[in-house]
């Protein structure tokens, strides 16, 4: 219960000795207050412009003013601070349709024992109030800052529950399931009615299940009637005080990624065709070098056999080295292509994690 050091009372009454009487209660209470007796309109305005009230009693009847008036003054100011009314006498259906309109509590002229305690819990039910706004705000706050996030993404994000009902879903995700559907999803739509063909109706339904099982996984799916390019979708299990209440979906679209490894093997079946090139006009100047060694005549090295077969030994030592040349050229632009492709690849693959 909350005590404040200085109870800034702001009294509406325009009867002095009825006024005293309230004061007296109030110290009798013990309560430390500051007190501003307001005896009409005027006064009660400049009571509420200068005064600052943590709390407003109110007559009911005064002179050309009433507690209606008051309240609707109150109310369009929008105060959060307690309205008691304290009158001396009023129907029981004037003071149930007040407490309707809004006001704390009211209480009899003749029976203010309870004034203090009145107070004090109008102050408790007003910043137990505050409160659950304060949290409801954030609540929002929190809903909106999420549903923001999910939805300036490229990737498909949405939550089914237990029942297999969506949860939560961005943009993206709703537009997808209404192109293949023809209907709007919301909160609540079961995974029945997305729309899918039967065949992936079963594949979704085996990777929620797997997931509320407790399982976390990624699945690649390839181009079909439901997905326009290479899809890889990722499924987390959703805890809530330790229990599996759903699963958390993200989808993203990885063509990019699969068409550079499609390339990239491409490129690497090209070069294993130019090696196996390469490697068989090797062969074949070693080949030659090798039968022009057995021809040579150790024994008679300055015949004009040995002659003519040196010479051709260096005309073919000179295409070796050439093909060797290419080889080692040929091996440098593959390691140049294989750092790209590669690089390329683990770029695609940071930017969609």
């Amino acid at each position: 219960m909350p005590h404040l050091k200085e109870y800034r009372i702001l009294h509406l009454e325009d009867s002095q000795s009825d006024a005293d009487l309230v004061k007296r209660q109030l110290q009798k209470a013990q309560l430390n207050f500051t007190y501003f007796l307001a005896r009409n309109k005027e006064m009660f305005l400049e009571g509420l412009d200068n005064f600052n009230p943590s709390v407003i009693l109110c007559d009911h009847a005064l002179p050309q003013f009433d507690s209606l008036l008051a309240h609707e003054i109150y109310m369009q100011r929008d105060l959060k601070i307690p309205f008691i009314l304290v009158t001396g006498s009023v129907s029981e259906e004037y003071a149930v349709a007040m407490i309707k309109s809004g006001i704390d509590d009211y209480l009899l002229k003749t029976n203010l024992q309870r004034l203090a305690q009145a107070i004090q819990n109008a102050l408790v039910k007003r910043e137990h109030e505050r409160k659950i706004k304060e949290a409801e705000e954030q609540k929002e706050f929190d809903r909106n800052n999420t549903r923001a996030l999910i939805n300036n993404t490229s990737d498909l994000m949405w939550s089914i529950d237990t029942q297999m009902r969506l949860i939560i879903s961005n943009r993206n995700f709703e537009a997808i399931i209404q192109k293949i559907s023809g209907t709007p999803v919301n909160p609540g739509t079961h995974l029945l009615e997305f729309g899918f063909p039967k065949e992936k109706l079963d594949l979704w339904f085996s990777y929620y299940e797997r997931a509320l099982m407790g399982e976390t996984f990624t699945v690649t799916e390839p181009p079909d009637k439901v997905y326009a390019g290479w899809v890889e979708i990722s499924f987390y299990p959703i805890y809530k005080d330790n229990n599996i209440v759903g699963t958390a979906c993200f989808a993203r679209d990885i063509s990019d990624r699969k068409n550079a490894e499609r390339k990239l093997k491409q490129q690497y079946d090209q070069l294993s065709e130019i090696a196996f090139m390469l490697s068989h006009q090797a062969r074949a100047p070693i080949a030659s070098i090798l039968g022009l060694i057995n021809l040579i005549d150790f024994n008679n090295p300055g015949s004009e056999k040995n002659v003519e077969v040196l010479s051709n030994l260096k005309k073919t030592t000179s295409m070796f080295d050439k093909v060797i040349h290419s080889i080692m050229q040929s091996t440098s632009e593959i390691d140049e292509i294989t750092r790209e492709k590669t690089n390329g690849i683990n770029s695609l693959q940071n930017y969609h994690r």
